[in-house]
């Protein structure tokens, strides 16, 4: 019975559960020229995050905030909790109906479960100025993980500007270099015909009559 006593108040005192499990994603658009479809250095956008699970038969997903990632976690591990739980709970509720019989069995199971419930009551209302306090602190938290990321996605755009700006820049020398170079090259071939004109020139000039 003690295994059992235990197992329920574990149970009881589980909260709030969520199927399925938190994971990182990174995406490519649909914009053309995208910095995501780069050919030299793609940088797809994200992390996204979601949590994917089976409901009725069917696979389902849900995106998830980052400063929701901490609780989405919590629920998921109170889930496999439960479901560990439930598998250790059954097989114990098995022992005790071979041992006393179905009916007995439930009447047991159910007078543990009540006391295990009234006590866990007991433990939620003593734990409940704590809990608001705490809930007080992880809302705090939660707002300065946002205005870090905030702050954090600022200075990346930022800098990304900057680059594209200083990209653009160089992109525009490089072409007024080669304009300059091509431009260089055909005044250097024009002098070479003038001179080589002149020299015939002089050359004619210099012919006895």
């Amino acid at each position: 019975m003690k295994k059992m006593r235990r197992l329920l108040r574990e149970l009881v005192c589980t909260g709030a559960i969520l199927p399925g499990s938190i994971t990182r994603q990174y995406n490519v658009c649909g914009i053309p020229g995208c910095r995501c479809k780069d050919k030299k250095d793609p940088r797809k956008h994200g992390p996204y995050f979601q949590i994917s699970y089976g409901a009725k038969g069917k696979s389902s997903s849900m995106f998830v905030r980052e400063p929701d990632i901490a609780v989405v976690e919590e629920m998921t591990g109170n889930y496999r909790n439960v479901r560990d739980i439930t598998i250790e709970l059954g097989h114990e509720v098995a022992s005790l109906c071979r041992e006393k019989g179905f009916a007995e069995g439930m009447r047991i199971y159910n007078e543990i479960f009540d006391i295990e419930k009234r006590r866990s009551i007991g433990v939620v209302e003593r734990e409940a100025e704590s809990a608001s306090s705490g809930t007080i602190r992880w809302k705090e938290r939660a707002s300065e993980r946002t205005a870090s990321i905030e702050r954090t996605r600022i200075e990346s755009r930022d800098l990304r500007l900057s680059r594209d700006k200083w990209r653009n820049e160089s992109l525009s020398l490089r072409k007024k270099l080669k304009e300059q170079d091509k431009l260089l090259k055909r005044l250097e071939e024009k002098n070479i015909r003038v001179a080589a004109e002149l020299k015939k020139k002089r050359l004619r000039g210099g012919e006895p009559g």
